[in-house]
Order: C-alpha cells, then structure tokens, then sequence
C-alpha cells in the first residue's frame, strides 16, 4: 500500500513540473525568439523584429502623440 503511495505522489509531483515547465517554454518563447534576431547593421546600429503585441496600434487608434516625446513617452500596458 505504501509503495502505490510513494508512485503516486512522485507521478503527482513529476506532472505538476512538466506542465509548469511547459508553461515557462510558452512564456518565454517569444522573448528568446526576439533576442535571437537581433541584426548588426553598422557601428551602433541594430535591426530587430519582433512579432508581439505592444499596443500600439490601440495607441495610434486613440490619435497617437501630438509630438515626438509623447511618442517616446508611450509605456505598453502590462503583460498578463
């Protein structure tokens, strides 16, 4: 009886870290995938695609920045 315990709890405990380690792969990937395409253009130029979502089409929608700094100000909202 003990024995069919101690599996069940390793199974338990085994399952709960490949599904939080899924989890984190998930999260992370977009971000490994956008440092990893980081291009050398010239000295002190860089090129970098990213394919998320930093609302600003939300931003430019509302109107957008009357000026550069407003533009520049622009914070994305928080990642859920």
């Amino acid at each position: 009886m003990k024995r069919i315990r101690k599996k069940t709890v390793l199974l338990s405990i085994l399952t709960v870290l490949m599904i939080a380690s899924v989890l984190v792969v998930f999260l992370i990937c977009p971000v490994i995938r956008s440092a990893s395409n980081v291009t050398y253009l010239e000295d002190g130029l860089y090129f970098m695609e990213y394919s998320g979502d930093y609302g600003l089409e939300d931003f430019l929608a509302q109107g957008g920045g009357s000026n550069d700094m407003a533009v520049a100000d622009f914070e994305p909202p928080p990642v859920k």
